[in-house]
């Protein structure tokens, strides 16, 4: 069976179950990946109420991590449309795009920037593209695919000690080293059309031979982001905005602040008081969305994701839009 079928049938099959539950409140029952598979319970160290994990496909790696991955250039590739969009990572004087065509379908890939392993993550479910150091404890490790959920957000695994760590937050949330944080890396999202106007010497993910075939068929995802609902349960909700309305957001300090496409494309250069400092946001040129910390003078990374996912990992946020 190609991945493509397999992931399309582990996908509409936990879908199904979803539905057929009408996205009620996490069972008691714990999901038996987290159990069977990482030997955790009720009494293993956790910042979260374990109870709200619920199985996102039927085990761990049920969609393969991508840990060889092959880069061309914007000339040698020619599989992505004007306005499919691409996770854009810039570090150690490398540019690198990961398309969303290939992070639907394996959400996780395991790179190098230089001397650096760098973890490039994708929640189709939330919308979310985050990038993270992949390191645990100063020790190099990958990160796969848990098959667990939560707030519908994927909950990845580190190969090194078995952690369980919130994709969105970076944090570690099952484990003895539960509410460590992994390092962000910067990343931002640029239409294919904008990213070869701006930045034509970026390195482009390639399809691997198990995703050729499938790159040009519509993503289980399609349907999904056309509509509010939502396949699996979250804790906390916000009615402020549509639960899949695009936001960016940032964390300074854990005091959390979310712009709406709209508030940028009216103010494209602000500064705002986050917590104790000063953040000015810029929309460029190319739409992609950048923020600074005008008091350390450094970056600030931005997490372009659905509303109610911001929300539920930052319900103290502000918003503005």
């Amino acid at each position: 069976m190609k991945l493509a079928t397999l992931f399309g049938a582990a996908l509409l099959a936990t879908i199904s179950w979803a539905q057929s539950a009408g996205h009620a409140t996490p069972s008691a029952s714990l999901p038996t990946i987290l159990t069977d598979t990482f030997n955790y319970n009720l009494n293993t160290p956790s910042i979260i109420d374990i109870n709200e994990l619920v199985a996102g496909c039927p085990k761990r790696d049920c969609i393969p991590s991508i840990d060889n991955p092959k880069f061309d250039s914007i000339l040698n590739t020619d599989y992505l449309q004007e306005d499919d969009l691409l996770l854009v990572v810039e570090h150690d004087g490398q540019t690198k795009a990961y398309p969303h065509r290939i992070l639907n379908r394996r959400e996780v890939v395991n790179d190098r920037f230089g001397d650096t392993p760098i973890v490039v993550t994708y929640c189709p479910l939330c919308a979310s593209g985050v990038a993270f150091v992949a390191q645990v404890d100063g020790l190099v490790t990958e990160f796969g695919v848990s098959g667990l959920l939560h707030n519908s957000d994927l909950v990845l695994y580190d190969r090194r000690t078995n952690h369980l760590w919130g994709q969105i937050t970076g944090e570690a949330i099952i484990g003895p080293r539960s509410g460590e944080k992994l390092q962000r890396v910067t990343t931002r999202t640029l239409p294919w059309n904008k990213l070869k106007a701006s930045l034509p010497r970026t390195q482009i993910l390639q399809p691997d031979s198990r995703d050729k075939a499938a790159l040009n068929n519509p993503s289980q995802y399609d349907n999904y982001a056309k509509n509010e609902r939502l396949y699996f349960p979250v804790s906390l909700k916000d009615a402020r905005r549509k639960p899949k309305q695009l936001v960016y957001g940032i964390d300074v300090d854990g005091r959390a602040l979310a712009v709406t496409e709209n508030y940028l494309q009216r103010n494209k250069a602000f500064n705002q008081t986050v917590g104790n400092y000063t953040v000015r946001l810029l929309r460029r040129q190319d739409g992609s969305v950048v923020a600074y910390n005008m008091d350390t003078r450094q970056t600030i990374p931005v997490t372009r994701l659905y509303w109610f996912a911001w929300y539920a990992f930052h319900p103290r946020t502000e918003l503005l839009e």
